[in-house]
């Protein structure tokens, strides 16, 4: 995704900081689930806010108010806002959309999903991908990495 490699240039660049693809995508995650009063003082933070100004004023103000319970916890963490907002629009993604699609292209396609993804036979793993690309496609115009795990 563009976002991530741009970060990680400006993060070079600014920071002198290097990360791969996918530390650098955790890290934005990160951020965006992370208490304002603990991202405000990120240097990681302040770089993303002068790239996208008005996603990070966004970001804040959809997080204020969310602090931490425990110091170096996680697990039992309130998680910030932005984390119940993207977790209910992947569930309803999932749930309401392709699941629902599934069902009216074969009813007898067994599908059981479990966080962001669906088990289903090996039969219909394919047709399952296809139409959760389709989906992601035509609802959020995006095209994310869909593995089969046999």
């Amino acid at each position: 995704c563009e976002i991530y490699d741009k970060i990680n240039a400006e993060w070079k660049k600014t920071l002198n900081k290097t990360y791969t693809y996918g530390e650098a995508k955790k890290k934005i995650i990160s951020l965006f689930n992370t208490p304002n009063y603990m991202v405000e003082k990120d240097k990681h933070w302040k770089v993303f806010e002068e790239l996208y100004p008005t996603v990070a004023q966004y970001i804040f103000g959809l997080n204020q108010g969310y602090v931490k319970l425990k110091k170096y916890s996680t697990k039992d963490d309130n998680k910030c806002a932005f984390a119940y907002l993207t977790q209910g629009v992947e569930a309803f993604l999932l749930l309401d959309i392709i699941v629902s699609e599934i069902k009216k292209i074969d009813n007898s396609i067994p599908t059981i999903s479990l966080h962001d993804g669906i088990f289903t036979t090996k039969n219909n793993a394919n047709i399952v991908r296809e139409i959760m690309l389709q989906s992601y496609k035509d609802y959020i115009k995006a095209k994310p990495k869909i593995n089969i795990k046999r």
